[in-house]
């Protein structure tokens, strides 16, 4: 009798919801509690990791990628109740099944979990495409959100970019065969993230080691990778964030950005706050996932826009 070296769909999800165990450990002490929460407008359902006391804040995190990535930020954070959203497709949520443009893809995603909660968050956290969601459910839906914090660069938005060695990915057909072709190792993801502007020694130190085995286990053992390419691949220019419209935004808008960030760097921030009233950013150095580089920073960043709620 012979045996397939492919772990079986429940043997893919137990390890990765190991691999995410211990990185909830090794950053915040403790696992989240899970909630799923029903999006009517998406047609899915989706994971709702908490952790923490307090005012809500709720995250939304870039790709490809899963709720997890937060949690060397997450674990800094006292006095909050922290909701981190993981996207349809994303980890272990089910991908969402309404055919909608990728700009009402975000604006019904946030509406949704909103609606889903049982208090308003104080602010929206959000990185990379977890950005220009979150961007697009405020000019769908201005107001209901009281202020976003923004980690790196929005991708995409005025000024931003793909980093040439993602564009592949982004190629309808020519995705799914780099997938086929390509096994995802652990080198592959220590390579991903210095594409995004991270230095390749910092990423490598024992603190991250946990992150960088859960984000591996994410690449391997869940659809994520080909759910989110296939997302990115519907992008349309309607889909973009005009400048005008961005101007007219009427919430605070306040951006964590590493100088480093391929997807746009401090010549892109400064010009995404020039086009934002009110706007404020904070370059630090880092790449993409800028918390990754400066945790303590990001979550002073955090308590700084936040004091007194």
């Amino acid at each position: 009798m012979t045996t397939s070296a492919t772990p079986s769909a429940q043997q893919a999800r137990e390890r990765y919801l190991e691999a995410e165990r211990r990185l909830w450990l090794d950053h915040a002490g403790r696992e989240p509690d899970v909630h799923w929460a029903e999006l009517p407008t998406l047609r899915s359902r989706v994971r709702l990791l908490e952790l923490g006391e307090g005012p809500t804040l709720l995250f939304l995190h870039g790709g490809p990628s899963a709720a997890a990535c937060w949690a060397p930020l997450v674990g800094r954070l006292a006095g909050f109740r922290c909701v981190v959203i993981e996207r349809p497709g994303c980890g272990l949520s089910e991908p969402a099944r309404a055919s909608l443009s990728v700009r009402e893809h975000g604006a019904g995603l946030l509406a949704d979990v909103l609606a889903d909660l049982p208090e308003p968050p104080i602010a929206v956290v959000a990185n990379s495409f977890g950005s220009y969601l979150s961007l697009a459910h405020e000019l769908a839906h201005p107001g209901v959100v009281a202020r976003y914090l923004h980690f790196g660069c929005p991708a995409p938005s005025p000024g931003s970019r793909v980093p040439p060695a993602f564009v592949p990915s982004m190629i309808p057909g020519v995705n799914s065969l780099l997938r086929r072709l390509g096994t995802w190792t652990a080198e592959s993801s220590l390579r991903n993230f210095t594409v995004m502007g991270h230095d390749r020694e910092a990423m490598s130190r024992p603190a991250l080691a946990s992150f960088l085995r859960w984000y591996t286990a994410l690449m391997t053992l869940t659809p994520t990778r080909a759910n989110d390419q296939g997302l990115f691949a519907r992008i349309r220019p309607r889909d973009a964030l005009r400048p005008a419209q961005l101007a007219a935004a009427a919430v605070p808008m306040h951006f964590f950005w590493g100088r480093g960030d391929t997807f746009g760097g401090e010549r892109s921030a400064r010009r995404l706050t020039s086009l934002i009233a009110g706007s404020e950013v904070q370059l630090v150095d880092g790449g993409h996932l800028p918390w990754l580089d400066d945790q303590a920073g990001a979550a002073e960043f955090v308590g700084r826009v936040l004091d007194g709620r």
